[in-house]
């Protein structure tokens, strides 16, 4: 299951240049059962 990101867990990588195409950055979270729950 996906769910959109939150709000608060979208950020800018501090170590990457201002404007680089890769500076965004978004933290998804799991919970250990649906980690082991997942199919490879």
């Amino acid at each position: 299951m996906i769910f959109p990101p939150i709000p608060k867990d979208i950020f800018e990588h501090p170590k990457l240049p201002e404007g680089y195409f890769l500076r965004k950055h978004v933290l998804y979270r799991l919970t250990q059962e649906e980690f082991f729950s997942r199919n490879p």
